[in-house]
């Protein structure tokens, strides 16, 4: 009598690319509209703000150009993503997930790297539109790239963490408080110098302004990377990481 073997888990590395391939087919409907979204949200900072601030000074400018980068990948990791992940759970695909015999961390690399693709059309566009609004060159070696790319998936983990633990009732009062703090309320598009320096100071150790600096110090060659900066997102990045693991990992 002969029996065939199956393992019961495969590697993490195999895993990721199959899942890799599975989360592409599942998002691949909704890929051009989130292109279009992010081109017309680089597009309408820059340009929109222009209007009502048609007198920019160059610091102004620079603040601007960075921050329609910054805040298209914020918006897909810590806004878009989660509500599609809260779909996910509604509908069992979260639960399908858990319960496949693949490595946690597999899951999470797997979806987190489909969206930090998916984000990519929002940093063309930014920089196309910096381009064309205000002549500023973007920086694209290679260290440049692997910062940024590394913040897209930063904000996807974040994005992850808080469609995990975020009650679905929550979830969206959550998320668009998100969008109009890193639109209006943070130091993002507009310089530091516009609020109080104890809020400036807040803001400093939460994800989306060091993220800021970041991109402009590598993306945009506009001062220096601050070793502050890269540890406060850097913190976040495995506190996401480490909160999604444990909400994929834990029995309900």
């Amino acid at each position: 009598m002969t029996s065939t073997l199956v393992p019961s888990r495969i590697s993490t590395v195999r895993a990721t690319v199959e899942l890799i391939r599975w989360s592409l087919i599942r998002n691949a409907i909704n890929a051009p509209l989130f292109a279009v979204v992010q081109v017309l949200l680089a597009f309408a900072l820059l340009y929109g703000i222009s209007v009502f601030m048609p007198h920019l000074d160059r610091n102004s400018a620079e603040y601007l150009a960075s921050g329609a980068v910054t805040v298209n990948f914020i918006s897909m990791g810590c806004v878009i993503a989660p509500q599609f992940i809260a779909t996910a759970k509604t509908n069992g695909m979260f639960d399908y997930q858990r319960s496949l015999p693949v490595p946690r961390l597999a899951i999470l690399a797997a979806d987190v790297l489909v969206w930090a693709v998916l984000a990519l059309p929002g940093i063309i566009a930014g920089g196309v539109a910096a381009k064309l609004k205000f002549g500023f060159d973007v920086n694209l070696n290679i260290g440049a790239i692997a910062v940024v790319f590394a913040l897209q998936v930063v904000m996807a983990v974040l994005g992850f963490m808080l469609a995990y633990w975020v009650p679905a009732s929550l979830l969206t009062i959550v998320t668009q408080s998100i969008t109009f703090m890193v639109l209006l309320f943070a130091p993002i598009n507009y310089p530091p110098e516009r609020l109080p320096d104890w809020y400036v100071h807040i803001q400093q150790f939460l994800p989306f302004v060091p993220a800021a600096n970041l991109v402009r110090a590598t993306l945009f060659d506009i001062g220096q990377i601050q070793i502050l900066d890269v540890i406060v997102v850097g913190f976040w990045g495995l506190l996401g990481c480490a909160s999604a693991l444990w909400a994929l990992a834990r029995r309900d």
